[in-house]
């Protein structure tokens, strides 16, 4: 404390160094930050020398006449006209250091916040009006905290990500992405938009939501239980009822789920959610549907429910490549 204390009166703090002597100091009680004072006034050495004796003099006296203008009549004790004088010394460097820093947060308010997620990591962020977003891998989300939750609540989003977004009637929350932007109030909702990928889909779970595509300024109005297919080439939409809403957020809890669908496309989906090679040869299989929940965190797992399922042989063969054998 004594050297940021001595730092601090030299101007030679830097922005880290400042925060912690503020923290140091609001985390004192008065007695403690008084004894700090009072040791600093009697024991360090004060550079004086661009000020006269008659000019020190001076101010001394007319800071004891404002502290107290009958402070000589009473004649308190040396050590509380010492601790008065600092804390009139004190006080504006105190005050400095409070814009200082209030400055400092405002230019770092003005700063883009990004989270991103990278191949196999989740992650679940609360935006700072309070609303819950868990992040699939590979996904992005961006935000200016100093525009955020004032008149409008605005993100930058890319991947895929479940959204439960706090309602507030006075502040829409809009999602802008690669050729979409959707408004909400108030909802849950699971969105899916890769910049890789083609199509995007928006699945509701609870409230409304209106989704718009940038390329032909299309907007549609999406219920509970409904899913959004947006062709981003196009700048088409198509809703669907789903019954299985819950299936959109499924990764979630680490699972990957499939209703009738072709055994090829789940070899597919297995190959991207593991990032492996998957070599089939079973002509018959690849047109089987398949309907069912594989776990997506142990491919062993996985594999092995579809080769009962199917009675088939799979071998592994290297690190990331794998044989599927069959009739």
């Amino acid at each position: 404390m004594n050297i940021s204390d001595e730092k601090f009166r030299n101007n030679k703090l830097n922005p880290e160094e400042l925060k912690k002597l503020r923290k140091d100091i609001n985390s004192m009680d008065d007695n403690e930050l008084e004894e700090i004072m009072r040791q600093s006034w009697m024991n360090d050495e004060i550079d004086c020398s661009t000020a006269d004796d008659e000019r020190i003099d001076m101010l001394k006296q007319r800071i004891d006449s404002q502290i107290n203008p009958r402070l000589h009549q009473l004649n308190p004790p040396l050590h509380k006209r010492i601790l008065q004088y600092a804390a009139m010394i004190m006080l504006p460097l105190f005050i400095c250091s409070t814009i200082f820093l209030y400055l400092k947060n405002d230019s770092l308010m003005d700063n883009l916040v990004t989270i991103q997620t990278a191949k196999g990591e989740k992650v679940t962020l609360t935006l700072p009006d309070k609303t819950i977003v868990t992040l699939n891998d590979e996904s992005m989300l961006a935000y200016y905290p100093k525009d955020f939750n004032r008149k409008e609540r605005k993100i930058r989003f890319e991947g895929e990500a479940y959204f439960q977004v706090e309602k507030q009637t006075n502040s829409s929350f809009y999602i802008n992405g690669s050729a979409l932007e959707v408004k909400v109030l108030g909802t849950t909702f699971n969105l899916l938009n890769r910049s890789d990928i083609n199509t995007a889909e928006l699945s509701l779970v609870e409230g409304k939501v209106e989704l718009t595509a940038l390329k032909t300024d299309e907007k549609v109005i999406l219920l509970s239980d409904q899913t959004a297919l947006l062709n981003k080439a196009q700048g088409i939409i198509k809703i669907f009822e789903s019954e299985e809403i819950a299936d959109a957020s499924a990764w979630m809890r680490n699972e990957l789920v499939f209703r009738n669908t072709l055994f090829s496309d789940v070899v597919k989906r297995l190959e991207q959610e593991y990032d492996v090679h998957i070599t089939v040869n079973c002509k018959s299989c690849l047109a089987d549907n398949f309907t069912g929940t594989l776990n997506a965190e142990n491919i062993f797992e996985a594999l092995e429910i579809l080769q009962k399922i199917y009675s088939l042989k799979i071998t592994q063969q290297g690190l990331r490549n794998y044989t599927i054998d069959g009739e």
